[in-house]
């Protein structure tokens, strides 16, 4: 019968049976008197799971954690700790330490729950202190002590072709096309890309652009018909060369030389299958830093936050989340293809949502990495109106996708006509022993307003 073992720190070797599950807890930790039970539990109900892990309390003040991510790991070890595991897991050496099976569980794609409640209480940080996170040529000091970034790689930006949907407009107040500013931070990227492709339609103003400094621009028309996002970048996938794709808006401004490069580093990884950037808005607020999906609503976290205030969730080192906006999305040509790139279904909203959860349908994490900073005049491209019909398409086919990167502990202001501000992480109310383990998986959660007509098999409605 499977019992839960703690490890102390120094002392390994306390008699470990296969069934069992260990953990190694700091000397100042304390389990709650319920931990074991549901620990136990979930393992049980979970059995392809090597570990598990759970909410703290440090002191007088609760760390409320989301569901386990390899890349947040890696960006900052130690902050899933402590957790449990297998005994039985053929990686786990008890005398190897807390953080080299955070790392192996990391590097290794194993399956890891998350309890959503207090299980442990601790006097001070759980995670190591600055000085005992390792040495890894891979990675560069981060925003935070004890956190790191991936170095910039530079050499994956030269094969990337960059696809940008464009009607030639000007920002409010200028005569300049935003493209032909886009285009000028495009050039500034050391190693250049591969080639641009400008993806235009009808409705397209201004002179048609060839090159930006040495940067190859090629033209594609999307065809006949009122702006459609989905379409256009589907045009530039087929017309690309390149190893990896960047889809970008044009009311995007780069302000350093190292932003793609640092986004390409995680595609070395096989398991990730597009990243996302920090996007800011010009009076330098968080726009977008990774997407939510809240009451079948997905939404920017943090938005209008600054980037630095998001520390405390981890919104300023590199992490897996549900999606990142289409605006900056980078992935392997391959991959998107795989899919069949952008579902036309969706032609101007949820269009890049849907791509990333039919990523992760097919196996790929979907990351972002704060690091890669840049300036978004969201909505200067187009007009910002998201079609019920639109909205509709969305909740029928991924109504039921349950984030589990968004703790059910938040809570948010009841604002409905204004749901990204709902997206603001506010702090967790009390442990609810209701709450179900959460994993790293997408969970089936059926939206409410659309259950009745699911049932009743009611098709989606389209557009009129």
């Amino acid at each position: 019968m499977a019992a839960l073992k703690v490890i102390a720190p120094g002392s390994p070797d306390i008699g470990l049976d296969p069934d069992d599950i260990a953990v190694h807890l700091p000397g100042d930790a304390q389990l709650e008197p319920r931990a074991g039970q549901e620990i136990l539990a979930a393992m049980a109900e979970h059995p392809q799971a090597v570990a598990i892990y759970w909410d703290i309390m440090v002191g007088d003040r609760r760390q409320a954690r989301p569901a386990w991510s390899p890349t947040r790991v890696q960006s900052e070890p130690g902050v899933c700790l402590p957790l449990a595991v297998r005994a039985n897991w053929p990686q786990f050496d008890p005398a190897g330490g807390p953080q080299e099976v955070e790392r192996r569980l990391a590097e290794s794609n194993a399956v890891v729950l998350h309890v959503p409640s207090v299980l442990t209480r601790h006097a001070g940080p759980a995670g190591p202190p600055a000085e005992l996170v390792a040495d890894d040529p891979r990675f560069e000091p981060g925003p935070r002590p004890a956190t790191r970034r991936r170095s910039a790689f530079g050499p994956g930006q030269a094969s990337t072709s960059i696809i940008i949907p464009s009607a030639g407009r000007s920002l409010p107040g200028s005569t300049a096309p935003m493209l032909a500013r886009c285009l000028e931070t495009l050039a500034l990227l050391d190693p250049p890309p591969l080639e641009a492709i400008v993806v235009i339609g009808d409705e397209y103003q201004g002179d048609l652009p060839t090159q930006a400094d040495g940067l190859p621009v090629q033209v594609a028309h999307r065809g006949a018909g009122p702006f459609d996002f989905s379409k256009a970048v589907n045009c530039g996938l087929l017309a690309s060369r390149g190893e990896l794709v960047l889809l970008f808006n044009d009311d995007i401004e780069a302000e350093t030389t190292d932003w793609l490069g640092r986004m390409a580093a995680h595609l070395q990884d096989p398991t990730v299958g597009a990243v996302g950037a920090a996007l800011l808005y010009p009076n330098r607020t968080v726009q977008h830093v990774g997407m939510v999906i809240d009451g079948a609503h997905p939404l920017h976290a943090f938005q209008n936050h600054e980037l630095a205030d998001t520390a405390a969730h981890g919104g300023d080192v590199a992490r897996d989340t549900i999606g990142v906006t289409g605006a900056c999305l980078l992935a392997r040509r391959p991959d998107l293809l795989a899919v069949g790139g952008l579902s036309q279904e969706y032609p101007v909203s949820y269009g890049d949502i849907d791509l990333c959860l039919r990523l992760r349908r097919s196996g790929f994490r979907v990351v972002v990495e704060p690091a890669a900073v840049l300036v978004h005049h969201e909505s200067a491209s187009r007009e910002r109106v998201i079609e019920p019909w639109e909205w509709g398409r969305f909740i029928y086919r991924w109504g039921e996708v349950d984030d589990p990167w968004y703790h059910p502990g938040y809570h948010r202001p009841d604002e409905p006509d204004h749901k990204n501000r709902n997206a603001d992480h506010l702090g967790p109310v009390d442990p609810d022993a209701s709450w179900p383990s959460r994993g790293p998986v997408i969970q089936s959660r059926m939206h409410e307003s659309q259950i009745h007509e699911y049932r009743l098999g009611i098709p989606p409605r389209i557009h009129p």
